[in-house]
């Protein structure tokens, strides 16, 4: 997983936000593999990064919208059970 995620922040670092978001859809693509992998977490940050790069503003809202649910999740995640 390391080279595809490194591959988004190349394409991103070079001002290329649709081959960066591919790249990043392809981590969260695989989510099995990335469940307790902390490159998960980055590659949504990376594609909320390389929508917005493109305008697509809606898609990086959705994206966005991974942090916020996640916010005050603490140990275990109690209070995010019930959303």
């Amino acid at each position: 997983m390391y080279p595809i995620y490194v591959r988004g922040q190349a394409y991103l670092l070079a001002n290329d936000g649709g081959a960066a978001a591919a790249e990043f859809q392809k981590m969260i693509d695989h989510r099995g593999v990335l469940w307790n992998f902390p490159l998960g977490s980055l590659a949504h940050l990376g594609l909320a990064r390389a929508r917005a790069m493109t305008g697509d503003r809606a898609g990086e809202d959705r994206v966005s919208g991974f942090f916020r649910a996640m916010e005050g999740c603490g140990r275990g995640c109690a209070g995010a059970e019930g959303s």
